[in-house]
């Protein structure tokens, strides 16, 4: 139980130390309107989708969808833009349209090919995230191992984990993230 205590101290800590600081109109200081090509070209994710170095389960113009490197659940896959966006943090208004996109684009798949099976739509919130290019994880229950569970469901007022619905609601409220 002590251990409990320290790791949800630390958690809170955490978020409180690493989040952005917000600055008049609904920006952080490191918003990614102008994205540097150096940038893209370290980018992980940008670089999956140059080089196809990963099986592509759906792409367009707009989105890509991969299977999760490291899954935790039955199936993991994310789905992510092709324009570089940074994380759910630098997200605005505007990019509602690619947020709703995303969601629409993972229901499809979770609805055509696990059909029956419980799905979650969400993502991780910075710092609490791995790879600075916005994804929106699909996870196909089970969990594995279960306790992955808790990484992926929203606590705290999602400090490290939010659902795809908790964040369009703040887009479409004109809210920051």
């Amino acid at each position: 139980m002590k251990y409990r205590t320290y790791l949800f101290v630390g958690t809170v800590l955490m978020g409180l130390f690493f989040s952005k600081k917000r600055i008049s109109g609904g920006t952080t200081e490191d918003d990614c309107a102008g994205v540097s090509q150096e940038i893209i070209d370290n980018c992980v994710f940008c670089n999956i989708i140059k080089d196809n170095t990963r099986v592509i389960q759906y792409q367009d113009d707009d989105v890509v969808v991969f299977s999760d490197r490291t899954p935790k659940a039955s199936t993991h896959l994310l789905v992510i833009p092709r324009r570089h966006i940074k994380s759910v943090k630098t997200l605005k208004p505007s990019d509602l349209p690619t947020v709703l996109k995303m969601k629409d684009i993972a229901q499809t798949i979770a609805n055509r090919d696990f059909s029956g099976s419980a799905y979650r739509l969400g993502f991780h919130i910075p710092p609490f995230y791995s790879i600075p290019h916005l994804h929106l994880h699909l996870l196909v229950e089970p969990f594995t191992p279960t306790r992955k569970r808790f990484n992926y469901t929203p606590h705290l007022g999602g400090l490290w984990y939010k659902s795809v619905d908790t964040i369009i609601e703040s887009l479409s409220k004109d809210h920051i993230v």
